[in-house]
């Protein structure tokens, strides 16, 4: 693991900056290709003659061809991402988690790079019809949105360029909570958990729909245990990434939420309620390279009080933490 020299595009994003620390504890020489759109902050505080850190478009090939070049693996975090960004401008979201996508793969493949991680999302599974059954990595697909679409796709041309030497693996994330270096508050429990801080309100839509969650520590640690697995055991294959324990219905995060701050009201509305709903399998990812997570619900929501309350996190309405809010107002720059 330690001669490993790693490209991690998006390196300065929500999971991204997490996993370029831990790459960076292990000994790794990391490379980060990031365009830094929310900011140059999350990256802030590595001291580290083993970082390079480089400013840069993945749609632009000559940036992209000098970070690959001399790489041993690449985990590809830079898209937009979310439902809300993503449906603000389809054409942008295109070209940046489909297209740059399959130009990173193909440049992979040609400069030799044999791992290449690609991170998907479980909203692939988009609307299930039996919430009672468990979906795993062989179930069928059903995206019902832009950003899901895409990430189908993006998938499919991978797997399509694969060979015997060169055998993207894709992981399927749940839906991430937790305190990053760049913190996010448009994704469910950290929303919901910094609402009932600030406003006293937990709101809740519809509250049936299921979802998989984990931490954004946890998405990394899977992330990092890719890159240092052997690579027989993770080539071509596909992972939902989380933990059958961390598979919740809506309005359980909300009792969740409520029981760490019960000086919030549970607010239940039926309005805009989200159409996604699926519970997923993660016995391969538990049984393949040994991953469980660490971080519980709670445990997640705990943390982000104490980054409330301490200061930390002064404002969780900055359009900095909200991605379509962010496209929104600065969309020349996405």
């Amino acid at each position: 693991m330690n001669a490993q020299h790693v490209l991690v595009i998006g390196g300065g994003g929500y999971i991204g900056s997490m996993l370029t620390r831990m790459l960076l504890e292990k000994g790794c020489r990391v490379r980060v290709l990031d365009k830094f759109l929310y900011g140059t902050q999350s990256l802030e505080g590595i001291q580290s003659d083993r970082l390079e850190v480089v400013h840069g478009e993945t749609k632009h090939i000559e940036v992209l061809t000098e970070a690959i070049k001399g790489i041993d693996a690449v985990v590809h975090l830079a898209e937009l991402v979310g439902d809300p960004m993503c449906a603000m401008n389809p054409q942008k979201t295109l070209e940046s988690n489909y297209f740059a996508t399959s130009v990173i793969g193909s440049m992979c493949k040609f400069y030799g790079v044999k791992r290449l991680v690609y991170v998907s999302s479980c909203s692939v599974y988009g609307a299930s019809e039996d919430d009672t059954v468990l979906l795993h990595e062989k179930s069928a697909l059903n995206p019902v949105s832009l950003y899901a679409e895409t990430k189908f796709d993006a998938e499919q041309a991978l797997r399509e360029m694969s060979t015997p030497d060169f055998a993207p693996t894709i992981l399927r994330l749940s839906t991430v909570f937790g305190l990053s270096y760049r913190p996010r508050f448009d994704i469910v429990v950290n929303l919901l958990t910094a609402k009932a801080i600030r406003e006293g309100v937990i709101t809740i839509f519809g509250g049936q729909q299921w979802r998989p969650n984990i931490h954004v520590q946890d998405a990394a640690r899977a992330m990092m245990l890719m890159v240092e697995s052997p690579l027989e055991k993770v080539a071509g294959e596909i992972f939902n990434v989380g933990g059958n324990n961390l598979n919740y219905q809506m309005m359980e995060l909300g009792q969740i939420i409520h029981e760490q701050i019960p000086t919030a009201e549970i607010q239940v509305l039926e309005t805009d309620v989200d159409q996604r709903n699926y519970r997923i399998d993660f016995t391969k990812i538990r049984s393949m390279v040994g991953f469980e997570p660490e971080w519980s619900i709670a445990m997640g929501v705990q943390e982000m009080v104490e980054a409330l309350q301490d200061g930390r996190v002064e404002d969780h309405k900055d359009v900095r933490y909200n991605n379509a809010a962010f496209m929104k107002t600065h969309e020349h720059k996405v």
